[in-house]
């Protein structure tokens, strides 16, 4: 009975089958390429991926055959999402950790969060009765 160690990373993909006194029995490593189809843009192929993952797997099973797998364990860069179609194929890439592609949207929300707690600072001056002046010295801080 042995374990396998599944790590999915955004460069490529390794699986390592562990004996259950911790000895390495096999392992397999895959890269994969990360594309790039806008500047600031970072996808996978998700067939590339799953392509390269049932390859690590698949060799480290044989190798490992005398001492079966028996438990998985996977490590992923979990933010990833794939949007499938009603068949499970993919629509698109999937987008990485190090893609820059919102940043704009972010800082979009970022501002509309500090504007709410300068709203909700505002409201509460104006529900405590706090003078004009005093409220508009807040307003225009912001």
């Amino acid at each position: 009975m042995s374990l396998l160690g599944l790590d999915i990373g955004i460069s490529g993909c390794k699986a390592v089958a562990f004996s259950l006194d911790g000895a390495t029995l096999a392992q397999a490593y895959r890269e994969y390429r990360l594309y790039q189809p806008q500047p600031g843009w970072m996808e996978l192929d998700p067939a590339e991926v799953w392509q390269a993952v049932s390859e690590v797997i698949g060799k480290v099973a044989a190798a490992s055959s005398g001492d079966p797998v028996t438990a998985l364990s996977v490590a992923t860069h979990g933010e990833s999402v794939v949007p499938v179609d009603t068949a499970g194929r993919p629509l698109c890439g999937f987008i990485s950790a190090i893609d820059t592609r919102a940043a704009h949207q972010k800082d979009v929300v970022d501002r509309l969060r500090r504007a709410e707690g300068q709203i909700r600072g505002v409201l509460r001056m104006i529900e405590n009765q706090e003078p004009c002046e005093k409220i508009a010295q807040q307003l225009t801080a912001a």
